[in-house]
């Protein structure tokens, strides 16, 4: 797919592993923002909303989060969430 990035989400209660991504897209303050490799370094505010991840391999998942921040650094980007679930979709961008 293309270059990735660690991702790393945590919330109070949830600290999965940080994985490789491709890119990115979360609610935020100013509208939506997609993140992928070597992005500008930021923090943002989070909205409470649909975030999609894409992993390596182009498949896509969402899930729902609370309000929080996101901190991009040039190849780690860390989301900090009030709450985090799936929202019950996965595909892969292949299929479009």
């Amino acid at each position: 797919m293309g270059a990735t990035f660690t991702l790393q989400i945590l919330t109070r209660t949830l600290r999965p592993e940080p994985r490789d991504v491709v890119s990115i897209n979360v609610p935020a303050s100013r509208g939506r923002l997609t993140v992928m490799a070597h992005h500008q370094p930021q923090i943002c505010l989070v909205t409470e909303g649909e975030v999609v991840i894409t992993d390596a391999a182009g498949k896509q998942e969402a899930w729902r989060v609370g309000r929080g921040a996101l901190n991009v650094e040039r190849e780690k980007v860390t989301l900090l969430a009030e709450s985090i679930e799936a929202a019950g979709r996965a595909r892969d961008v292949k299929e479009k």
